[in-house]
């Protein structure tokens, strides 16, 4: 799902993030070749896990959402007296084969010097489908800000040009880029050979890894990346206004990834790149809107976003 303090290395295989050698020596979950970075502290400790905990992280076979709220950090790194106004919205869609999750809503910074523009969405990573099949077996989009500063594939420094909103099993993206910003396009991370089944048709691809499904349109089309580092693995949607909707499900919900296509196919999006607002009817997820101004509406009705801290 969505979460800050990341780099290119996890943002693209789960398998680098530094928590995954502690699930391999805690809970026996991962592979071991991938496990080695481990904490010395841990492996030299004594501490196990309570069977409670065991059984909690491991035995999670129902659907569930979950919502939180962080205040805005502060542009000097240091503790505030008191939270900052303003808040950042985040809500992540568990199941057992596969985790949507996304960035609700972000305030604004103050004018006051705790932030301002340039530093916003600063190694942030605003929306994420990961699958369970593999570390590596994700999708997402993003829109590379300052990466000379930062880097290709997380945050978007310098621009914060991105709007998103999920409802379920749905989440919508809207990028207004302005003509001033170096890179004028979104990519999204496609690791083909992570799948089992891709399927491409017209500005969507269609992805089946074990149980899960999902299907990712990029409105202004798309061109893979056939050489280089990222072959393969990237898709680039060049243009300023974009707009983007992705859907996960389970095969077992549609009766086959035939049948899941058929049906994201006959859901209708709406995108009007003039006001910035897309709509998208989903059978699942419901009539979903988003744009650029705050809207953020499911079946007509604002979204409830102001939400407790967990």
């Amino acid at each position: 799902g969505a979460h800050g303090r990341i780099y290119p290395r996890e943002a693209l295989n789960h398998a680098r993030e530094g928590s995954y050698p502690l699930q391999y020596l805690y809970f026996g979950l991962g592979d071991e070749t991938e496990a080695h970075r481990c904490l010395i502290d841990a492996l030299l400790s004594s501490y196990r896990p309570s069977p409670l905990v065991v059984d909690i992280a491991l035995n999670r076979p129902n659907i569930y959402e979950n919502r939180e709220r962080k205040h805005l950090h502060k542009l000097s790194d240091t503790r505030p007296s008191a939270p900052l106004d303003g808040s950042i919205r985040k809500v992540t869609y568990y199941s057992p084969d596969f985790v949507l999750g996304c960035v609700q809503y972000q305030d604004p910074y103050l004018e006051d010097g705790t932030g301002d523009h340039y530093y916003a969405h600063h190694q942030q990573h605003q929306w994420d489908l990961t699958f369970a099949t593999r570390t590596d077996a994700r999708l997402f989009t993003h829109h590379p800000g300052d990466f000379n500063e930062h880097n290709y594939w997380t945050g978007d420094l310098g621009c914060g040009c991105g709007y998103f909103f999920q409802c379920a099993t749905a989440v919508l993206a809207l990028y207004d880029i302005p003509d001033t910003q170096p890179m004028p396009y979104i990519h999204a991370c496609v690791p083909a050979e992570a799948f089992d089944e891709l399927v491409e048709e017209g500005n969507t691809l269609f992805v089946r890894a074990g149980r899960a499904c999902a299907a990712l349109s990029l409105l202004n089309g798309y061109t893979w990346t056939r050489d280089g580092e990222w072959a393969h693995r990237e898709v680039i949607s060049h243009g300023l206004r974009h707009a983007v909707v992705c859907e996960a499900g389970m095969l077992e919900t549609f009766g086959s990834f035939a049948d899941f296509r058929a049906e994201i196919r006959a859901n209708a999006i709406h995108f009007d790149a003039d006001t910035m607002a897309l709509t998208y009817i989903s059978h699942r997820a419901g009539t979903v809107t988003l744009d650029t101004r705050g809207r953020r509406e499911v079946n007509g009705l604002p979204a409830h976003l102001d939400y407790a801290t967990y």
